[in-house]
């Protein structure tokens, strides 16, 4: 039997103290909102952004992989099981627009 494959978007995260919706198309509000699993670099700054861009979304069902300067590189292909499951996923980066 044959899964579905999530998609893995790319969510870019405003810098600064910024309205995100003032900033960015309202796609990507629509995206965190289908999004509950994200690769992050920082999980606290995640869940801000994500916070900015979907206040009612209920922090607590959010799953984050991190993947920083601590991450070991063995690590990584595991943080897109949810997304080979059916999952969508976000990717943010702390450096503003990602990839």
């Amino acid at each position: 039997m044959s899964v579905t494959k999530g998609n893995l978007y790319l969510i870019p995260v405003t810098l600064g103290d910024v309205d995100p919706l003032e900033v960015m198309p309202a796609s990507v509000k629509r995206i965190v909102e289908l999004v509950d699993y994200y690769i992050v670099e920082n999980e606290k700054t995640a869940r801000r952004s994500i916070k900015a861009l979907m206040p009612d979304k209920v922090q607590s069902e959010l799953q984050f992989s991190i993947i920083d300067k601590h991450t070991e590189a063995h690590e990584v292909p595991s943080f897109l099981n949810p997304c080979l499951e059916g999952q969508h996923m976000g990717l943010m980066s702390e450096a503003g627009v990602p990839g």
